[in-house]
């Protein structure tokens, strides 16, 4: 005779339900990302569908309603279906953002105040995005699918700062979340880093590799890359802009960096890609 199995209760803290915007039951429509120095400024427009926007870098000056905002690298807004919104300003050439468009139930939810925030783990909403984009552009994307895809990067947008972590997690998010803030910033390092954090380098240092299995520094190199990965796929900016937009003074300094990571050039990346 099989012995009984027992359920065992999960032995981690239970998540937080979903609330706000991560609890939105909701229809995918489409995405896509908005390359630098393509549009000098966001189109005046109302759609029949949900916006969301995550700039990645620079600012997105823009309005809804008569609610004016500056959305800045790392911070999302939710654009409403129905309501007027249109760019403020001009946008810088190293302004760029990703967007989702969806349809929710019921549109009560979405009363009130501009929804906007800080995004949490761009990382991984990154990597989910990126399948988005793979999924439909391999012609291998259903409804189902796409509609899981948006749910998880809204819930990724909303998950708190921790539930249940350790010292050298918490540490290495918050620096995680300032190097994304900042990548473009050549003088990026783990002592401007530490500063930022009013931390001392090396206990940053050692607890970002004791948490993340790498140095910051590494770190740091496969986020710019992985942002030069991804506007080297979707744009034709020249590479030197490119490695002005992913925090390289020096081009020929970023082509070594990139094929150290990436194993090939960017140029070659960028044929093989498109």
């Amino acid at each position: 005779m099989l012995a009984e199995t027992i359920p065992m209760p999960w032995p981690h803290p239970a998540a937080p339900p979903a609330t706000g915007i991560a609890a939105l039951p909701v229809r995918s429509v489409g995405l896509g990302i908005h390359a630098p120095a393509t549009v000098r400024r966001h189109a005046d427009r109302t759609l029949p569908v949900h916006e969301l926007i995550l700039v990645e870098a620079g600012v997105l000056p823009i309005t809804e309603a008569s609610t004016e905002l500056d959305i800045r690298e790392g911070q999302w807004i939710l654009l409403r279906a129905g309501m007027r919104h249109y760019g403020t300003r001009d946008l810088d050439d190293h302004t760029w953002f990703r967007w989702i468009c969806f349809t929710c139930e019921p549109a009560a939810m979405l009363q009130g105040p501009t929804p906007t925030g800080v995004a949490h783990d761009r990382r991984e909403i990154a990597t989910v995005f990126a399948r988005y984009l793979a999924d439909r552009d391999e012609d291998r994307l259903t409804q189902q699918a796409a509609d899981a895809y948006t749910t998880l990067i809204l819930h990724r947008l909303a998950a708190p700062d921790s539930w249940s972590m350790s010292n050298d997690e918490r540490l290495r998010r918050l620096a995680a979340q300032h190097i994304a803030e900042h990548l473009d910033d050549p003088d990026l390092a783990t002592a401007t880093v530490a500063a930022a954090l009013g931390y001392h380098p090396d206990h940053l240092g050692r607890a970002f590799r004791t948490d993340a299995n790498v140095p910051i520094t590494t770190y740091i190199h496969q986020e710019r890359v992985d942002r030069a990965r991804t506007l080297l796929r979707t744009t034709d900016v020249p590479i030197d802009r490119i490695a002005a937009a992913a925090g390289f003074r020096d081009v020929r300094y970023f082509r070594r960096i990139f094929v150290r990571h990436a194993g090939v050039s960017p140029s070659a990346y960028r044929s093989v890609h498109r």
